[in-house]
Parts: structure tokens; C-alpha cells; sequence
């Protein structure tokens, strides 16, 4: 026996097996199945992520990350500038009195200052763009999976309509046929 051969065996072994193992039960209720694996989705769904959507949606309504940021970097303005200033004097060789000192200290502590509001107050309105977008995708994301799911449930209320009318149709013709049946077998007798 060859390799080939046992190994065709083995495969064909398990294909049997997994089409077993996956083969779907006969239901007498297919409605009520339906509406219990329905429901058991729902709640597996919201077990899995209710949680995490409403910590996305809090992310979306109290994140500050952006203004930290700004704010920390506005702290550290004013001495990264004193300290490039300081480099370049050295660099260039420039030497300031007292007055000229003071002078520049007072531009570099305005000017930072000036910069670092404006950078806050940027990033508060970069921040409360970044959030109402973020709560935007998020509602998107749930009233699209609502229409998706009220779609299929429209769906499936159809189907079962027609199912329904198709029955009545089946056992009115059932009937005729039955009463036409007996009409006429009664007709041979007499």
C-alpha cells in the first residue's frame, strides 16, 4: 500500500466525519428555531459588545488627549526657546547687556505664552472635532446595523406571510381536488 493511497484514505476518512459532525438536525418548529437562535445571537451580542461600544461612545464624549498634549507642550515652550536662543548666542558670539537680557526674556515669555493659549485653544477645537466625528462613526455604525437588521426581520416577516398564504392555497386546492375526487368517483358508482 502505497502512501498515496492511505493518505486518500485518511482524507476521505475525515470528510465523512466533518460532514457528520456538521450536518444540521431536523426541527419540527423551524419559526420557533429561528427565534430562539435570533435571540441567543442578540444576547450573545450584547454580552460581547454592549460593553465595548459604550466605552467607544464615552471615549467619544470625554476625550481630552489633544489638549493635554497641547497643554504639556506649552509647558515646555518657554525653556526650549531659552534654550535655542542661548545655543544661538553662543554659536554666533553675541553678547547682550542686562536691558537687552531682560528685553528678550520678556518677548520669549509673551510670545510662548501667546503660542501655547493659541495651541490649547486649537486643539480644544481640533478635540471636539475629533469627538463629534468619532460619535458620528458610532451612531453610523449602530443605526446601519438597526436598518440591516430591521431589513432581514422585514424579510423574514415576508417569507413567512407568503409561506402562510402559500399553505391556505395548498389546502384549499387539496380540498377541491379531494371534494372533485369523491365527486367524481361517486359519479362512476351511480
Amino acid at each position: 500500500m502505497s502512501i498515496y493511497s492511505s493518505l486518500a484514505d485518511l482524507t476521505d476518512s475525515r470528510r465523512t466525519a466533518s460532514s457528520n459532525q456538521y450536518a444540521l438536525p431536523t426541527v419540527a418548529d423551524p419559526e420557533g428555531t429561528f427565534a430562539s437562535i435570533t435571540r441567543n445571537e442578540y444576547l450573545d451580542r450584547l454580552n460581547q459588545s454592549d460593553q465595548f461600544e459604550r466605552d467607544q461612545v464615552n471615549t467619544a464624549l470625554t476625550d481630552t488627549s489633544l489638549i493635554d498634549a497641547a497643554t504639556e507642550s506649552a509647558k515646555r515652550a518657554p525653556q526650549l526657546t531659552r534654550d535655542i536662543v542661548a545655543r544661538n548666542q553662543e554659536r554666533f558670539g553675541v553678547s547682550l547687556t542686562p536691558a537687552q537680557r531682560l528685553a528678550q526674556q520678556n518677548s520669549i515669555t509673551q510670545n510662548t505664552t501667546l503660542g501655547g493659549l493659541g495651541a490649547i485653544n486649537q486643539s480644544r477645537l481640533d478635540q471636539q472635532e475629533q469627538n463629534t466625528t468619532s460619535l458620528s462613526r458610532l451612531l453610523s455604525a449602530a443605526n446601519n446595523s438597526y436598518s440591516t437588521a430591521m431589513g432581514a426581520l422585514g424579510n423574514a416577516s415576508a417569507n413567512a406571510a407568503k409561506n402562510a398564504a402559500a399553505y391556505k392555497t395548498a389546502k384549499a386546492q387539496s380540498k377541491a381536488n379531494l371534494i372533485t375526487g369523491v365527486a367524481g368517483l361517486a359519479a362512476k358508482f351511480i
